[in-house]
């Protein structure tokens, strides 16, 4: 009996299992194929977040140019990440909806679906990472980009504090301000949109299958709730106990 059986059988001799008719009050939990939950989209929200940071970093890579040209490279492979960061592909018209069978993240440039039964695994991870584990069904150029500036990002760093600057003051700066771009904006919005969120850091929910990942920021503590109740209802599993990583 595989894995999907195993889950129907249990589904239907659990007398305490969530997704059955409760005897007293003689109703039924949510059907999710006539009533199907949909999650708005937020990602693309956080673009604009960001946007102040490029800035910053923009201000602070003048103050520095005349002090250390290498300082000035850093800053415009970091310019590259953000860019990348800043995903085109997305609109803001996309949401991601979940049924009794699937989970779909649809926008007017593509759209992705994995099965309940295709779920590998499901992990958390921090919205700056979103595009590391959003793998695209097609059109991935600017994630490989990405990818690559953050590999020159890293080598460039070593190499200026190991060698070229004898001033490090610069790099640091530019460092500072690249950590800072990673944590804060996703923080910040938090704080504006949504106070009571718990997790403002490990605020990204990885849905994995064999082929693709369907990510999701979570904006919201209501969004939050209820795609939990959603797994506990499908999956039987706690998304409070996804294991957290970055890459």
């Amino acid at each position: 009996m595989n894995t999907a059986d195993n889950q129907t059988q249990n589904l239907t001799s659990n007398p305490h299992n969530p997704n059955l008719t409760n005897p007293s009050s003689k109703k039924f939990v949510r059907d999710y194929d006539k009533e199907p939950l949909i999650i708005k989209d937020y990602n693309p929200d956080v673009t604009s977040v960001w946007t102040i940071f490029v800035f910053i970093f923009a201000i602070i890579a003048v103050i520095v140019a005349d002090i250390s040209a290498h300082a000035m490279g850093i800053m415009a492979i970091t310019m590259m990440i953000w860019i990348s960061k800043s995903d085109m592909e997305y609109s803001k018209n996309s949401d991601f909806k979940f049924t009794n069978s699937s989970v779909s993240h649809s926008t007017d440039r593509f759209y992705k679906e994995i099965k309940l039964n295709g779920i590998l695994k499901i992990e958390k991870t921090m919205q700056a990472f979103y595009e590391v584990h959003d793998k695209k069904v097609k059109n991935d150029k600017m994630q490989k980009v990405g990818n690559i500036a953050l590999i020159l990002y890293i080598l460039l760093l070593i190499a200026g504090l190991v060698i070229i600057d004898e001033d490090k003051t610069p790099i640091i700066c530019m460092f500072a301000v690249f950590v800072s771009g990673l944590i804060f904006p996703q923080y910040f919005y938090h704080l504006k949109t949504d106070k009571e969120l718990k997790d403002k850091f490990y605020d990204t929910i990885i849905i994995s299958s064999k082929n693709f990942n369907i990510c999701i920021f979570l904006a919201k503590k209501s969004d939050y709730e209820r795609i939990r109740q959603y797994f506990l209802n499908k999956r039987f599993f706690d998304i409070d106990k996804a294991r957290k990583i970055l890459f």
